[in-house]
Parts: structure tokens; sequence; C-alpha cells
């Protein structure tokens, strides 16, 4: 620690001075000053200043420091070598978070005060609402609940934002508001009648009657050739040319023509949503999200701090490779994604490491020398690092291997310590005899002793007990006949129950209650009553050193240990900086779980003392980083998802990062959609694509690929199943007018709705009604209905048949 008398940096002290200033202090206080000193040295390297009131006392304590845009910067010596950063993170932080507040187009609100990435701030979105969000939540993606719906309404509240969304269309008169957004209301529609909605879906979602959408999907089946036309111009005005255009059917495919690209085609229901020509998509996609050539300049000049020359990049796309030229190496090329998350010239830095490498070694070498002089020769050591072993030659004995750590705290050749070890052991029998003859007198008789070492066991003669067996270290030490010792103890043992009990209240006062102890000898336990804990054992000799009831004891060491919840996350922080939300902390101790928000795979619990421990915090980001090396290019997902679903989709916008992180893929017909990779290799497709996926086994992509199933005769049905007390409705559909038995398994089989129609029309009908009463759907686990209809049965009479 530095004395207070000299002056608060050390840095800019001359050699001399400095060795001065060690030989006035003790050990501990020299280790601190040369840390002291490093840590100066690279705050001045890193072109930092220290404030009026710097003072370091140790690597952990925080110390102030100024920064380079001049703000005061408090840290630990510990977390400043940590980072490479050479502004305050808290700064630095809260410049990055208003500049995100301002590009969404939001605004700080009154009161505004950044603190930490876990304290709330008090913002206005751009519809004027006033918002209090976490700086971590809204980086994010969290914003304005008022906006989102995701705010708890009264009746009049509800409805008056549920008429901002639907306008007149519904009336309202009958609805009542309940506990919260999930519960159902009832609304009226003019067309069918009343329905029954979540305020989540009817706001959020802006879903409406669901008998009103499934005439609209029966309508989009019957349209005329000339309504579609006219509901196309209506949609797209003049934008496309319908002159080779023959509507048949919604799910048939028609041609169309782009007045720029010429002829494409098109299911009709995709096209009156508003989808068109993919070309003019793709293009205004491109037009959207591709940086220009300058832009990646720019951006990559201040990653890499204008290290590399950028006169021949052609930008493409981010997994596109560009010409960049090293100033050591020369050219080379690199993905542009790549080079903006980091990397750069692979021979630099592959020196690099070769050079670090190198300096270690010496290290090594001048400190092995320090410890063990010129007794060893490392012209073969090839230092990695501190654990792994290195070769040394042994002067005497030749080559041996050792890790840098142990060698550096005083081991060598095992050899050579074999050797001193024997050299050292010159003792004889007659010398052990009269050593022990010292300690013990004429007490035992030595003439079986046969002595070979301190630790293997002689045989010596009791006189009263006869022959025992001792180590002789042990029996120099004043140990001697156990049977003896013994019969000591017993004779010592002079204390009453009385006497006991007087002692320990003498000791411990009138804390605890001895109406159960039964004294014996010092050394056997007895029974005390503890008025907190109740009772416990412990030996009468421990209980009169001062001990008393261990849970008393452990309570009042964890009280005196443990942290409070802010200082723990203050320690957090200063491991794991602002990567973490630690506004769900709890504290109760080191081992108890607390719950901790990562910024990319949200809430986990870990006890606070892996927190602190740990590289990264977070489990998956862990995992994650220990998945690099396994990790797909954007090309080779492209070639596996090729081999999956063809030419099906464009993947010119994708870039593959992990297996976890969504990619974009251009569906020909829906445009731009964002998908797990690995759920895209096992087969999943655009979900546009796939509307209805998950109800049974039918689709429009189905009905797409097999039209002659469209027409074919089926019947739409609605059951009911009864056991006991226990009642089951279901939807489904039927094609072979033998779907269920009066009797399934131990239930009983009652129709209660069979109603024909074809193959589309049941599906539409047994979606519409799932998508309806979704809040009612059961999911069944019972074996004999997984597999067959579990997903579409409901624990209430949603169409009230059952009378």
């Amino acid at each position: 620690m530095i004395l207070p008398a000299e002056p608060a940096t050390v840095y800019h002290l001359s050699e001399p001075d400095f060795l001065a200033l060690l030989d006035r202090s003790n050990k501990t206080e020299q280790r601190s000053l040369k840390a002291q000193l490093e840590f100066e040295k690279l705050v001045v390297s890193r072109g930092l200043s220290f404030a009026d009131n710097y003072f370091f006392k140790n690597a952990r304590q925080k110390v102030s420091l100024i920064d380079s845009s001049g703000e005061l910067y408090e840290v630990s010596p510990y977390a400043f070598k940590a980072v490479k950063s050479t502004t305050n993170r808290k700064t630095a932080a809260k410049k990055e978070f208003e500049k995100l507040v301002d590009t969404v187009g939001w605004t700080l609100g009154a009161g505004y005060e950044y603190k930490n990435t876990s304290t709330k701030v008090s913002l206005i979105c751009s519809d004027g609402h006033a918002c209090s969000i976490t700086p971590n939540k809204f980086k994010s993606g969290q914003r304005c609940a008022v906006c989102a719906g995701n705010v708890k309404y009264d009746t009049e509240s509800f409805i008056t934002r549920a008429k901002e969304i639907h306008g007149d269309k519904y009336d309202y008169s009958v609805t009542r508001y309940g506990v919260n957004n999930k519960t159902q209301v009832e609304i009226v529609c003019p067309t069918h009648g009343v329905f029954s909605q979540t305020p989540s879906d009817h706001i959020n979602q802006k879903s409406g009657c669901q008998k009103c959408k499934f005439d609209k999907l029966q309508m989009l089946a019957t349209k005329t050739h000339d309504q579609f036309i006219k509901d196309a111009l209506a949609v797209h005005g003049d934008r496309y040319c319908y002159d080779k255009t023959s509507y048949e059917l919604s799910n048939k495919e028609i041609t169309i023509t782009c007045l720029i690209h010429g002829d494409f085609k098109q299911l009709p229901s995709v096209h009156l949503t508003g989808s068109g020509c993919q070309q003019c998509a793709n293009e205004s996609l491109a037009i959207k999200f591709r940086k220009t050539t300058a832009e990646f300049i720019t951006e990559a000049s201040d990653i890499h701090q204008n290290r590399y020359d950028y006169s021949l990049v052609n930008y493409q796309t981010a997994h596109d490779k560009v010409k960049i030229i090293c100033g050591k190496h020369g050219v080379f090329e690199q993905s542009a994604g790549g080079h903006l998350q980091g990397a750069g010239c692979n021979q630099c830095a592959i020196d690099g490491r070769a050079d670090k490498q190198r300096k270690s070694r010496d290290k090594f070498i001048e400190e092995a020398k320090h410890v063990h002089g010129d007794r060893y020769d490392y012209s073969l050591t090839e230092y990695r690092n501190i654990d792994t072993p290195v070769d040394i030659i042994c002067l005497v004995h030749g080559v041996f291997a050792q890790a840098p750590y142990s060698h550096l705290i005083g081991c060598g050749c095992i050899h050579c310590g074999f050797e001193s070890t024997r050299l050292k052991q010159t003792k004889s029998t007659s010398e052990f005899v009269e050593q022990a003859v010292a300690v013990h007198g004429k007490a035992y008789d030595y003439s079986l002793v046969q002595y070979t070492g301190a630790k293997e066991l002689v045989q010596i003669i009791c006189p009263v007990h006869g022959v025992f067996e001792q180590q002789p270290s042990v029996h120099l030490t004043g140990s001697g006949c156990r049977s003896c010792g013994f019969e000591r103890s017993n004779e010592a043992k002079t204390m009453t129950q009385t006497e006991f009990i007087n002692k320990a209240n003498e000791i411990h006062g009138s804390k605890y209650d001895y109406s159960n102890a039964v004294y014996e000898l010092s050394h056997v336990k007895v029974d005390i009553i503890c008025p907190d804990h109740g009772v416990f054992s412990q030996t009468a000799n421990s209980h009169l050193n001062g001990n008393g009831c261990p849970r008393c004891a452990f309570v009042a060491a964890a009280e005196r240990q443990r942290l409070t919840t802010e200082q723990f996350v203050d320690l957090a922080v200063e491991v794991h900086g602002d990567t973490f939300d630690y506004s769900e902390v709890d504290y109760v101790s080191s081992h108890d779980k607390v719950k901790i928000i990562c910024p990319i795979h949200g809430v986990f619990e870990q006890t606070p003392t892996s927190h602190l421990t740990s590289d990264f915090g977070c489990r998956e980001c862990a995992n994650k980083s220990k998945g690099l090396a396994q990790r797909k290019t954007t090309d080779e997902f492209i070639s596996v998802a090729k081999e999956i679903h063809g030419d099906r989709y464009d993947y010119s916008f994708t870039e593959y990062i992990t297996a976890k992180d969504k990619v974009a893929i251009l569906c020909h017909e829906h445009g731009l959609f964002m998908q797990d990779p690995r759920i895209h290799i096992n087969g999943s497709h655009c979900p546009k694509c796939n509307y209805g996926k998950g109800v049974g086994t039918y689709d429009e992509y189905y009905f797409q690929r097999n039209p002659e199933e469209r027409d074919k005769p089926c019947d739409g049905y609605y059951v009911k199943f009864k056991r006991g007390v226990e009642v089951r409705y279901k939807v489904g559909l039927d094609s072979t007018g033998n779907r269920w038995k009066a009797n399934y398994k131990g239930w009983d089989v009652e129709f209660l709705l069979r109603q024909p129609m074809t193959k589309y029309q049941a599906w539409l009908w047994e979606s519409a009604l799932l998508e309806q009463h979704q809040v009612h759907r059961y999911k069944v686990k019972d074996s004999e209905f997984v597999g067959n209809g579990s997903t579409e049965m409901f624990h209430v009479d949603i169409l009230e048949l059952d009378q």
C-alpha cells in the first residue's frame, strides 16, 4: 500500500526514486507499488489521465480517472485491465442509448437521468406517450406499452382503443372489460351477432369476427374473373396489366404482367393481399438494406482504426468477399460481414501470437533462473502457458518435463529430490534410542527397535502393557503407550455433573439448558438445549472451551459475511460490465440463485458465486462462444437449405450467424420472412405458405400440391367424448364416413354435428373454429389421444349444441 507521505502516482518517478521507495516498503507494500506502476503505465498508454482525488489502494478498489472525452471515470484497476476501451463505459453506453432513442423517433422525457442499463429512464414515444423503461429492454426491442396495447384497460378505455383500430365496424354495447387482456369480452358483429374475443387479440392482433373472416375466405374461393380484376385494380392501381390473366380459382396460379419486369405467376388470393412482382420487391429491399461501398469503408475504418487500405473494395453484400490491403502483408480477401465483426489480416494475427509466445518464453526462463540459478538448461523449452509441461534439462539427470507453475515455485528435477532426501536421512537406530530416552527417560524398553525412517513403525516395549508399535517421529514428540494414556485420562477425570454445569454457566451464562446433559468424560458428547434451535450434541471439553450451538454460530457468520443486493450488483458489474440487467436480482446468500437478464437470451438463474467467477455469466452465451469453431458459414447453410428446398426460396439476403439466430429468406410468393436456420433445414417453409399448418395434415400448400383433393366430399364434424364425469369436445373433418365408433377406449362418443361439404371447405371451417376458440383449446396428454386429434379438443361446448 502507498504511504500517505508519498505522491498519489508513481509512474512519473525516475527509476532510482522508485527503487528507493521500494526499499522503504515491506514486501506487501512492494507488491502493491509494482502493481500500481504497471496500472498507471497502462492508463497513460491509453490516453487517460488521473483525477485530483486519485488514490491506488489495490487492484479491486475503484480509482478516479479522466477519460478521453473529459468525463470522470471510476473503475477498479482489475476491470480496467480487462477491457480495451479508452472511454468511460457508462458514458459510451449513455451516448449509444440516446442515439438509439433519437433514431427511432423518440425523445427524452422530463426528469430523464441515465444511471445504468438496468435503471428505468423517462422517455416520450413518437405518439407522445410517456414511458418508463430500462435501457436494456429498450435496446432489446421493447417499446411503448400504450401503443402496443399491453396495458390494462377499463371498459371505457378498451372501447375507445378498439374503435381507433376497427372504427364503427362493431357494436360494443354489451362489452364489459374483465380482469386482464386475456379475459374474453363479448362484441356484437352487425352481420353475425355476438362473439367472444380476448382484448389482446382484438386490439394487438386486430382480430375481429371469425365468421366474417370465414365468409371472406369463401368469397375469395367463388370470385368471378371480373370481380378479381376489379379487386386487383383497387389494391394495386395501374401498376400491373391483366390482359393475360384468366381467373378460375383463388388457389390456382394466374399470369400477371409487371410493366417493368414482364410476366410473373401468382396465386389470386396472394395478389389481393398486396403481394405483387417479386423482382420489384427484391429491388426495393436491396435498396433499403444494402450498404454502399462508402458506408462499408467508413464503418470498417472506425472498427479497425484506419489500420487498412480500402481502395480496392467493391462492396456487394455482407457475405461477399472484398479486397483489403494490409500495410505489412499486402492484399487479402475477407467477407465484408466478417471484417465488420472485427476480423482482420490473418498473417498479422499469426505474427502477433508468435511474438506473444516468444515474449512469454523469455519471461518464463528469466523467472526460472531467478528461482533456480544456473542449475538447469532451458534450450529445449517451448512455453505455451503456465499449466502445460515444458522440457527442462537437468545437468545431472538429463531431460524432464514439468509444468511452468510448479517449476517457478521451486520444484525441480525429481531424481535430484530423491537423492537429497536420502542424504538427509542419516539417523541410526542408536541415535533414535538416545533421543527417545532423552524424551521418555527409562519408561520404555527399545531392545526391539529397528530404525529405518521417521515414518516407519518401530516396536517399543511398555513395562505395563507390553509391545506396541509407533512412528519414530510421533514417539519423539512425547507420545507413548496408548493404553497408559487412556488410564491416565480416566484417573484425571474428577469433574462431577454439578461441576460441569457450574463451569458451563460461568463460560456461557444462562444461555443454555443443561437438563438433558449427562456428564461422563471430557471427550464424550452431552445433550445441550439451545433456546433458539433446540437440542444439540457437543463434547463436554469443546463446550467448556467456549463452543456453543453450531446453528447459532452459522447464522452469526452468515450475517457478518452476507452481501446486500446492491453490493452484489456492484461486484457483478465490475466483473461483467454492463453486459447484464440486474433489475430482478434479490440477493439472499452466495448459494441461493438470483434472476439475471441477458440482453440476448433473456432471464436465467445462477448462484452469485458462479456469476462472479464465470467468464461469460450467461450459459447460453458461453455455449455460443464455445460453438464458434463448429459454426457453419453462410455459403454452407445456403447449400444445405437448397438441398432441402431446391429453388423455392431466394437466399441473396441471408447472413448466417449461428443455428439459433434467425436468417432472412425471400419467398417468391410472399416476400421476405425471418426463420430459425435449424427449423428451415428441417423442412419448414414460408409461414404464409404454411397458413393453417398444424391443423391436421392439411394447409394451403397441401391443396396447391394436390388440387384433386380440394373438391373431394368430406364431413365437418363436432363430437362429444364422455368418461364418467369428464367431458371433452372435438372438431374435425372426416373423408371416410367412419371416423369414430360409439365407444373409443373407454370414452362414450356422441356426434353433435356432421355437415357434408368439400374437403377444402371442411378444412377452412375447422381452421376458423380453432382460431376463434383458441382460449378454450385443451392440450390433451392422454396416450389414447396423442397423435389422434389431441390438438383439436376443447374443455367447453364451443358450439353450444350439447343439450
